[in-house]
């Protein structure tokens, strides 16, 4: 039989005084923890700190730990979208900016751009992609690129060099000296300009540079690959080349100086490279250790690998270093920036999608 409506109207109501319990209102904070490109390129500058993404170039800078973040782009003055590079004149502060639009030079200080006149069609540097910058030591600029090395001024007076072979990596030392990686070994070049090829016959094993930096201790150290494909690290100081293995047998994936000390990346971990002194201990087994290619048996390096005990980010990619702070750059989580032991680490991120 059919149930009239009026009672299962009844049945649905509740019973008399019974009320119908309201969940609480509750609030939902949503962070951004992801960003749309790692950065490719991240270098201190002073206060500031630059970094580069996919567009645009990023200004980060501090108070306390509260960070401020100024997008650059067309609008003040940078001559293209994407940068290809950076290098930082401290003395001058100076940034110098290559992007796919041509060279620019930003004055860290006085916060302008002035583009740098485009160089000569003859020189073949239509194309700046995988070029590599280092600051002049008479305020001028090097450029390695895929077909040589060459310089230019602020100006624009642009010049080639005797190098005509693809540069890997740049670096210029406090003398003012020029040290040029290339697929078939290091180059140096004097500041009067003569240039000296360190090869196997010298002890330098690497034929593919893919790092230089300042040696703890002083003199230049190389990151590279052999003739077989081996990592090797190579030290040249007073014009003697020494080179390494690495025990146990890691890639170092990124290196920057920091004071005395080498910062490393490596396999996720982060490690100090230090000058040995007399009262230096003895390595844990799970340490790194730079072994003498070709020394006599015995034979150990003046320096020491020590992990340093930090939280890495996951998939660092990139590491940079200035004074008392490390920044890593990650796939996905933007850049930390590491301070001394006991500081909060502080994030620097664009924001861009949540």
């Amino acid at each position: 039989a059919a149930i009239p409506a009026s009672l299962l109207l009844l049945a649905a109501c509740p019973p008399s005084g019974s009320t119908t319990p309201v969940a609480p209102r509750q609030s939902v904070r949503i962070r951004s923890f992801t960003e749309s490109a790692p950065a490719r390129l991240v270098v201190p500058a002073g206060p500031f700190v630059f970094s580069a993404a996919q567009h645009g170039l990023d200004r980060w800078s501090f108070e306390g730990s509260r960070i401020e973040h100024l997008p650059l782009s067309a609008e003040h003055g940078l001559p293209g979208d994407r940068v290809q590079a950076l290098s930082y004149d401290r003395e001058r502060r100076w940034m110098w900016v290559a992007t796919d639009g041509g060279v620019a030079l930003h004055d860290v200080g006085a916060m302008t751009f002035a583009a740098v006149p485009p160089a000569p069609e003859t020189l073949g540097l239509g194309d700046l992609a995988g070029v590599i910058l280092a600051p002049a030591m008479d305020g001028g600029l090097w450029l390695g690129h895929p077909h040589g090395l060459f310089y230019t001024d602020a100006t624009g007076q642009w010049a080639g060099t005797a190098i005509g072979e693809g540069v890997t990596a740049l670096h210029r030392d406090a003398d003012g000296g020029l040290w040029i990686g290339t697929g078939h070994g290091v180059i140096e070049r004097k500041p009067t300009g003569e240039t000296y090829r360190y090869g196997p016959e010298d002890g330098c094993v690497i034929e593919t540079v893919r790092a230089i930096a300042r040696a703890p201790g002083g003199g230049t150290l190389l990151v590279g690959d052999d003739h077989a494909g081996a990592q090797r690290v190579s030290t040249l100081i007073g014009g003697v080349c020494t080179s390494y293995r690495v025990a146990p047998d890691v890639r170092w994936d990124a290196v920057a100086a920091r004071d005395d000390v080498l910062v490393l990346l490596s396999g996720g971990s982060l490690y100090e490279l230090k000058r040995r002194t007399s009262g230096a201990g003895v390595l844990r087994r799970d340490g790194l250790r730079l072994i003498a290619v070709g020394a006599p048996k015995g034979a150990r390096s003046p320096y020491v690998v020590a992990e340093l005990e930090v939280r890495m980010p996951p998939v660092p990619q990139l590491l940079a270093a200035e004074g008392d702070h490390v920044y890593i750059a990650t796939r996905d989580l933007g850049i930390e920036r590491l301070g001394p032991p006991g500081t909060p680490a502080l994030w620097l991120r664009r924001s861009d999608l949540v």
